[in-house]
C-alpha cells in the first residue's frame, strides 16, 4: 500500500464502508463511463431543481397586484369605511358665488402688480398709475382694447405723460379680463361700474384678433371723449 493510501485509510472511521464505484456496479464500457464522468463535472447535479423564473415573476406580480388592490380599496384604513352603521353626509354642497373683485385681485397680482404696484400708483415716469386714472374709470371699451392688444407710445394720465409699452393680455379669458378690469375700476379710490364678460367678448370679436398695440391717439378717435366723460360720471 502506498503512503497516500495508508494516510487516507487511517482517517476513515471504523464503520465507514467504501462505496463501490460505477465501474464495479455496472458492466459499462470505459468510454461510456468516462463520458458520464466528464458530463458530471461540467453539469453537476443538484439535490433539488432550480425554481423556474416564470414562477418568480408570477409570485412577484401577485404581490404587486395584492398591494395595489389593498391601497385602492382599503378606504385609507378608516374605521368608518367598514362600519355597517355609518351613513355618509349626502347634503349637497352649496356652490360659491363668483366674486369678480376677489378673482380680479388674483389676476392683477399675477399680471399687473409688477408695473402698476399694489397701491395702483404705478412707477413715476415709467408706468402710469391706475388709481384715479381717467383711462381706468372712463369708458370701459378703451380699457378693454388696451388689455386685449396692448398699448404703445405716449399717453397722458392725470396730467403726466408716460411713454412705454404695455404688453397684450389677449390670452386671458373673457372672465379673467372682466374681473381684473372690474377690480382696478373699484379698487383704491376708484368707483367705476363693473366690466362684464359680454362687453369683453363683444370687443374681442369686433377687434378681429388684433395684435398691433393701440396708441393713445388712436384710442381717442375710437372712443369719443364725450362718452368717456359721461361713463366716468356713473
Amino acid at each position: 500500500m502506498s503512503s497516500s493510501n495508508r494516510i487516507h485509510s487511517q482517517r476513515r472511521p471504523r464503520h465507514f464502508k467504501k462505496r463501490p464505484s460505477i465501474a464495479q456496479d455496472t458492466d459499462w464500457p470505459d468510454a461510456t463511463l468516462q463520458t458520464a464522468h466528464d458530463f458530471e463535472k461540467e453539469h453537476p447535479s443538484q439535490d433539488f431543481p432550480v425554481l423556474p423564473i416564470l414562477l418568480v415573476f408570477l409570485f412577484s406580480g401577485s404581490i404587486f397586484w395584492a398591494s395595489f388592490y389593498l391601497v385602492r380599496h382599503s378606504g385609507s384604513f378608516s374605521a368608518q369605511a367598514y362600519d355597517p352603521l355609518w351613513k355618509p353626509d349626502l347634503t349637497p354642497v352649496k356652490a360659491v358665488a363668483f366674486d369678480p373683485i376677489q378673482h380680479g385681485g388674483k389676476v392683477f397680482k399675477r399680471n399687473c402688480l409688477t408695473c402698476h404696484q399694489a397701491t395702483g400708483t404705478g412707477i413715476a415716469s415709467v408706468y402710469p398709475p391706475l388709481d384715479g386714472s381717467e383711462w381706468v374709470i372712463g369708458e370701459p371699451a378703451a380699457l378693454i382694447h388696451i388689455t386685449l392688444a396692448g398699448l404703445s407710445g405716449p399717453i397722458e394720465v392725470k396730467g403726466n405723460t408716460y411713454n412705454n409699452i404695455m404688453i397684450p393680455f389677449a390670452h386671458l379669458s373673457d372672465r379673467d379680463i372682466a374681473a381684473v378690469l372690474t377690480y382696478i375700476r373699484q379698487a383704491w379710490g376708484n368707483k367705476a361700474p363693473a366690466v362684464t364678460e359680454e362687453q369683453v367678448a363683444t370687443i374681442r370679436a369686433a377687434s378681429g384678433g388684433r395684435t398691433t398695440p393701440w396708441s393713445a391717439e388712436e384710442l381717442l378717435k375710437t372712443v369719443p371723449p364725450r362718452e368717456r366723460r359721461e361713463d366716468s360720471l356713473h
